[in-house]
């Protein structure tokens, strides 16, 4: 992730959103974490099911999503695990490239879609994919 789309260095951390359920399992405390800033040891659970999260001394900045079923975000954290068997835990990142801002705007999430090399971009009810012929 961090070589191939944010074009960053490796040590950077990325962060996983977690529906707050799976907490106890993922970071050892039901403690809302409703933004990634605070590190917390990565479980083993954690360390063996969402190792892509977990930095390398073994920590995770969790973002905790509450379950409610008119949160498209808890739907899709929910949806991954009803389909995969997996931890109802997704990585996530700051949507920018290296040395520009986060995105604020759908304008300027569609230009950073346009200039990197992300396949598809979901923003609201909509899905906006590249044509790779």
């Amino acid at each position: 992730m961090n070589d191939h789309i944010k074009h960053r260095e490796p040590w950077r951390p990325l962060a996983p959103a977690l529906l707050a359920e799976a907490a106890p399992d993922l970071i050892g405390t039901s403690t809302p974490h409703l933004f990634m800033i605070v590190a917390r040891q990565a479980t083993e659970t954690a360390r063996k099911t969402i190792p892509a999260a977990v930095h390398t001394d073994g920590t995770l900045r969790p973002q905790t999503v509450a379950r409610d079923d008119t949160d498209p975000y808890a739907r899709l954290l929910a949806s991954f695990a009803e389909q995969t068997g997996r931890p109802p835990a997704l990585l996530n990142t700051s949507f920018n490239h290296e040395a520009e801002p986060i995105v604020c705007t759908p304008r300027d999430a569609v230009a950073t879609f346009a200039a990197g090399p992300l396949d598809a971009l979901a923003i609201g009810p909509f899905l906006v994919r590249k044509d790779r012929h």
